[in-house]
């Protein structure tokens, strides 16, 4: 059977409350996407229910079938996390920004919604610290008003005139009140208060007030037969609560084609070339050393990332051991060396409906993590397509639940702030801060 890639459009149709861990109180926090394990546990649901009609109950005798396939091949689905997008977007795929984005600490975000702009600090800051000694320390501040600027972390995307926009949800908090599992009635002074997604969206492109659309999430599906795509799209809920109201959704299936290594080739060549054209301006300031030689290539984790050094300790760092063993060894260890790294560290639980029984909590690396390698000898054509493979297949463990996305070179490390700012002269003093 032949597997393909699909976009996963997902469309509420209630209130959703996606809670990564049991609340210590009255309060549950809620997601503010749809995790990929959350759909991937629906639709393991729906086939083995299918299996079930079906008189096919003894699954593990019948390797081929849809669920093991899906599920327990070695080369299982990918279900990646769903994020918001607006109704009316002409993107068609949102992402995360990396980490080494920044934007003005008074007025944030993007320039088209009124901030003052986003950019990144990849390039320049590898620029600058290549610079033996600096003497000073790199600390740009906004172009705009001159101020700090922090990290800036959202979910957006862009669209085809190259603009960029801020994808987030609206949440509310609803009460509702404990039911007693012997009596099945109200449990009386016990309540307990769900943050939810709301249902609908303000159409930000609209002048009216009350112009509200579907809340919209956008995910996709790898490695898939068309027996588990039509199975996605048939679901109805996702996620726990459907009997209280909320996680009902509605989801179309769209075939794809998965982005290429001459795709990502290009992206590699384009991060280089800014490089080469960034370092002549810090020459200006001293320094006894530039850029290596070779290819810088970047990891941008677009979602949560559980690694494992090859003795088996958590890390959450991307190391040229682990980038090897995720490539097949084609990017080998001493090819590469990984310059910078940044990130940061979180933890990831979940339920495991089949055992009954919550799922081990792992160390992780965040979200919007960013790893910058160089190859000295420069990357072939093989290492591109291994890394274009990677985007499709993640990297770390469970990667079939959402784990572990990760994008090469994402195109917003272009987005300098001298962008911004035509005075380039500008740009290079107001960035010097005295160590």
């Amino acid at each position: 059977m032949a597997q393909n890639s699909y976009r996963v459009v997902i469309t509420a149709q209630s209130p959703l409350s996606f809670s990564q861990r049991k609340p210590g109180g009255i309060f549950q926090e809620s997601l503010t996407y749809v995790p990929g394990s959350t759909l991937r546990g629906a639709t393991a649901d729906t086939l083995l229910n299918g299996a079930m009609q079906d008189h096919l109950s003894h699954l593990k005798f019948l390797p081929n079938c849809d669920f093991c396939q899906c599920f327990l091949g070695q080369e299982a689905a990918v279900f990646t996390n769903a994020y918001p997008v607006a109704p009316k977007s002409t993107a068609e795929t949102p992402f995360v920004l990396p980490a080494t984005a920044v934007s003005c600490k008074h007025q944030q975000g993007f320039s088209q919604a009124d901030g003052h702009g986003v950019f990144d600090t990849l390039i320049d800051r590898l620029c600058w610290e290549t610079l033996e000694p600096t003497g000073l320390l790199y600390g740009p501040d906004c172009p705009h008003c001159h101020e700090r600027v922090e990290s800036y972390s959202t979910v957006f995307t862009r669209d085809q005139a190259g603009r960029y926009q801020r994808q987030e949800v609206s949440q509310r908090l609803l009460t509702r009140v404990a039911i007693n599992r012997r009596r099945a009635v109200a449990e009386e002074g016990l309540l307990y208060s769900p943050w939810v997604i709301e249902e609908v969206t303000r159409d930000e492109q609209s002048d009216s007030e009350t112009d509200f659309t579907p809340t919209t999430f956008v995910g996709a599906l790898y490695g898939a037969e068309q027996a588990v795509a039509s199975a996605v799209e048939s679901l109805t809920t996702v996620g726990g609560g459907s009997s209280r109201g909320l996680n009902h959704v509605q989801i179309k299936v769209v075939p794809i084609t998965v982005e290429d290594y001459q795709a990502v080739k290009q992206r590699v060549a384009h991060f280089n070339r800014l490089i080469d054209t960034v370092w002549p301006l810090y020459q200006a300031l001293g320094g006894q050393d530039k850029p290596k030689a070779g290819h810088y290539f970047t990891l941008d984790l677009q979602a949560q990332t559980i690694l494992k050094t090859p003795y088996g300790e958590p890390t959450m760092v991307v190391d040229e051991a682990i980038l090897e063993q995720a490539t097949g060894g084609q990017l080998k260890s001493a090819d590469i060396n990984l310059v910078r790294s940044y990130t940061s560290y979180g933890y990831v639980t979940g339920w495991n409906s089949a055992w009954k029984l919550p799922k081990q909590a792992e160390v992780c690396a965040q979200t919007g993590s960013v790893f910058l390698f160089q190859a000295p000898n420069g990357l072939n054509d093989e290492q591109l397509k291994a890394l274009a493979a990677l985007q499709q297949r993640g990297i770390g463990l469970r990667t079939g639940e959402g784990f572990g996305q990760v994008r090469i070179c994402d195109e917003f490390h272009l987005v300098r702030r001298d962008g911004q700012d035509p005075d380039l002269t500008n740009t290079l003093t107001s960035g010097l801060a005295p160590r």
